[in-house]
């Protein structure tokens, strides 16, 4: 049930209370991915910056890419990201 809503896009229907101390107790038990979720993050950036400097061919000095702080499990967010910047020609 919820991994099909999951797959559909839709929202998981909401746990029982069973549901979610089972639930708490499984994620207690996991290491969070910190120094993962952080290589993901420069790995993606890079693969945007080289995309840029590569097949739009702009000057490699006119690109940088910041990567965000690692999040943690109490400020996840719904999507990744990063921030791309470009900057004027000089």
């Amino acid at each position: 049930m919820f991994l099909r809503a999951r797959l559909a896009g839709s929202p998981a229907p909401p746990l029982d209370d069973a549901q979610r101390a089972r639930l708490d107790a499984l994620r207690a038990g996991l290491p969070w991915p910190g120094a993962a979720l952080h290589d993901l993050a420069v790995d993606r950036g890079a693969v945007v910056a080289a995309a840029l400097i590569l097949e739009h061919r702009l000057d490699a000095g006119r690109v940088s890419v910041d990567t965000p702080p690692t999040p943690g499990p109490e400020r996840l967010v719904a999507a990744p990201g990063v921030a791309v910047e470009l900057y004027e020609r000089q």
